[in-house]
């Protein structure tokens, strides 16, 4: 049993990558330089997913991951954190907005095929983010 549920896991981290596309605008101006996920399975079936992100920004104005496909899964408690600081939550996300005015928040925008998380860049410069989220019903059975 115990080899079925990390096989199930492991089908599961891997099918999760497969519907986040991770997209950085500039991405040639911009650096990822290093990328950890932590995915924690609710007795509910939600997915919580943890993600520090260490990164060189040069340009631009906010950060953001699409996620598609997720068929009837939601994406909700979307919060970011750098230094410590908890970025504040805006229900509705302007992309038109300076990147002075995107700085320190955080916001989803809903999309005809997923959501897109988004986080403004403040600073340019090195970043450490702490992005967290919850996937609904990641888990069917």
């Amino acid at each position: 049993m115990r080899r079925r549920a990390i096989g199930f896991f492991i089908l599961l981290v891997m099918s999760f990558l497969l519907i986040i596309d991770v997209d950085l605008a500039h991405a040639a101006e911009h650096k990822l330089e290093n990328l950890h996920i932590q995915v924690i399975i609710e007795d509910n079936g939600d997915a919580k997913i943890i993600e520090t992100r260490q990164m060189t920004l040069s340009e631009g104005t906010e950060n953001y991951i699409v996620i598609g496909n997720l068929g009837k899964s939601k994406i909700k408690d979307f919060k970011v954190t750098e230094n410590g600081q908890e970025y504040e939550f805006l229900k509705k996300w302007d992309l038109n907005k300076s990147r002075e005015e995107k700085a320190f928040k955080n916001g989803i925008i809903k999309t005809s095929d997923g959501y897109e998380l988004s986080w403004g860049i403040g600073e340019y410069g090195y970043h450490e983010y702490v992005v967290e989220f919850v996937l609904t019903d990641g888990i069917k059975q």
